[in-house]
């Protein structure tokens, strides 16, 4: 069984370098020198795979004002200015943090949890898209509710995201249940175009406006293929409206 728990970030070696930055904040609050820590620690890190260069580079969360963002990300600035990295980023970033980094330098990319039901940053994920900042949706399949692998009886290790303690959860005792709702109304839509119902999923995603790509969690090589086959999919403007129509009732997370 896959286990879902916040804080853990994966190394993805394939086509782009994303370096690992979960436990990028706590090490600048003891070093008290982010600026130092930014430009030093990409190639500690990234010593093993000898790249030339990190292709993404992102912040990947606000660290709640404790720094100030224009002192971290000026520093980040300062690592494409020296040919280190290509491309810098955020994570989990409101509109106002952007555009208080856009006022240093502009920020390339964004990524941010968005899936049929959660939607809070669909207008968000829009205007990036307007500024030129590519996005990167995080947990396009929410947890694997959209997979229709998920049911009312699921039951999950008290570790995992997924076991619904928070109110504001996905999986929250009765947000649960009208998610589930929404995923049975989706399903007759995937079986009429024939697909699966992740890469229904995954095909409506990367047709919102603003979004540039989507990271979908796969367990094996067959989910692997599987998923990126969605990438072919092409959704026309009736079945995006009809799918909009579904979704707008997914429950508010």
């Amino acid at each position: 069984m896959i286990r879902y728990r916040f804080g853990q970030s994966d190394l993805l070696r394939t086509r782009f370098a994303i370096a690992p930055l979960m436990e990028l904040i706590g090490a600048v609050y003891a070093l008290r020198d982010p600026a130092r820590y930014l430009v030093h620690r990409p190639w500690a890190e990234w010593a093993r795979p000898r790249t030339e260069h990190l292709d993404l580079y992102q912040l990947h969360w606000p660290d709640g004002g404790r720094i100030p963002v224009e002192e971290t990300w000026a520093a980040m600035a300062g690592l494409v200015d020296d040919g280190l990295v290509r491309f810098i980023g955020v994570s989990n970033f409101d509109r106002d943090l952007i555009e208080r980094c856009q006022a240093i330098r502009h920020v390339d990319s964004l990524q941010q949890e968005f899936s049929m039901l959660e939607l809070r940053d669909r207008d968000l994920i829009r205007w990036c898209g307007e500024q030129g900042t590519g996005v990167l949706s995080y947990s396009p399949l929410a947890f694997g509710l959209l997979t229709g692998a998920i049911g009312p009886e699921s039951r999950f290790d008290r570790e995992d995201v997924r076991a619904g303690r928070d109110e504001g959860s996905l999986f929250a005792p009765g947000t649960r249940e009208r998610n589930l709702a929404v995923v049975g109304s989706l399903r007759p839509v995937a079986e009429r175009l024939g697909i699966t119902l992740a890469q229904r999923a995954l095909a409506w995603n990367v047709h919102q406006p603003g979004v540039t790509a989507a990271i979908a969690g796969s367990r094996n090589p067959d989910h692997v293929r599987s998923n990126a086959a969605a990438g072919d999919v092409e959704l026309d403007d009736a079945t995006l409206s009809e799918l909009d129509a579904i979704v707008s009732r997914a429950a508010p997370a």
